[in-house]
């Protein structure tokens, strides 16, 4: 049987997009850098657009601006959870 993990992985990969022409763009909010280079760096190989926020304000600035199809949120930033 397959985890639940595999499973969410693998819908994450097969996204399909009504208009293909289109890229997914996906906001990664991480106060790592490093983590967010290896986020960033995974999602682009797999074709999706990101940017990247590094604390909350800013994500939410962000998340106005460009409208992001996806968040990718880390759950303890700094200032807010």
């Amino acid at each position: 049987p397959r985890s639940r993990a595999g499973v969410a992985r693998k819908k994450l990969w097969s996204i399909h997009w009504k208009n293909e022409d289109s890229v997914a763009h996906i906001l990664v909010v991480e106060d790592s850098p490093s983590h967010a280079e290896l986020l960033r760096g995974i999602l682009e190989g797999a074709g999706y657009s990101t940017s990247r926020a590094e604390d909350s304000s800013s994500a939410l600035v962000a998340l106005k601006q460009n409208r992001p199809d996806l968040m990718l949120v880390d759950y303890m930033l700094p200032g807010i959870d």
